[in-house]
Formats: structure tokens, C-alpha cells, sequence
């Protein structure tokens, strides 16, 4: 890489490094996830003999685990943890999109009530709009 400075400056050149740092490990992640080495025991009414697994497929077997209510090995029951019921519907569904920024004076308002703002907003837009093309 050239000594020479960045033309937006060094934290550009920073960034640029961690963002091929981050694609890199991406990339191995997913190489690394494909590799069939995890042992699973179907544990349904009628097991099966052992299967092996790709690491990325234990890996979602531990989330969906975890994001359900199931019995631990005494028996006790656990009940869904959230954080990975966020991670699966995250995965499944994708993440919520980052909404249109709000007016300070709307903070905190529900989402029914901010749809039917909206909503009201558009029907007051329609009717000036009718209103004003009969003049």
C-alpha cells in the first residue's frame, strides 16, 4: 500500500482497511460454515442415527434452539431467550428498515397513531388538490 496520504485523510484509509478486514472475515465465516464436521442426533419421537452437519446448520439448530421454549437435559423447562428470537426473524425476514426521520414533535408516538397521522395527511393533501383544480 502507498505511503502517500489519503485525499480525504487517514481516517478514509482506516476505514477502507477495515472494511476489507470485515469482507474478509465474511468470507471465511462462510467458508468455514460450509465445512461438515458437526455431529446432530435427531432428538424427535423417533430418532434416527446420527447425521453430520455443516457448522453453519448447527449453528442455526443452536439459535432456533435457543429462540424456542425447550427442556434442558434435567428436564426443566427454558423458555425462549428474545436476543435470538430477534437474530432468527432478523435472518428470516431481514431487519427492520431505519424509518424516515421523525419531526421532534411526533417522538415517541405510536404506530397506529403515526399511520393515522399519515394517513390523514394524505386525504387532507387529496382534497386540496381536488379543491383546487376545480377553481
Amino acid at each position: 500500500m502507498s505511503n502517500e496520504p489519503h485525499p480525504f485523510g487517514d481516517d478514509m484509509r482506516e476505514l477502507g482497511k477495515k472494511q476489507r478486514a470485515g469482507r474478509a472475515l465474511s468470507e471465511m465465516l462462510r467458508a468455514i460454515g460450509t465445512e461438515m464436521t458437526e455431529v446432530v442426533l435427531d432428538d424427535g419421537p423417533t430418532p434416527g442415527p446420527p447425521r453430520i452437519i455443516s457448522k453453519a446448520e448447527a449453528l442455526a439448530r443452536h439459535i432456533w434452539k435457543r429462540a424456542l421454549r425447550h427442556k434442558d437435559d434435567e428436564g426443566n423447562t427454558i423458555e425462549p431467550d428474545l436476543d435470538y428470537v430477534k437474530i432468527a426473524l432478523d435472518r428470516i425476514d431481514g431487519k427492520p428498515k431505519a424509518g424516515e426521520k421523525e419531526d421532534p414533535g411526533t417522538k415517541g408516538e405510536s404506530l397506529p397513531d403515526k399511520i393515522s397521522r399519515m394517513n390523514t395527511l394524505r386525504i387532507n393533501d387529496i382534497a386540496d388538490d381536488v379543491v383546487n383544480d376545480d377553481s
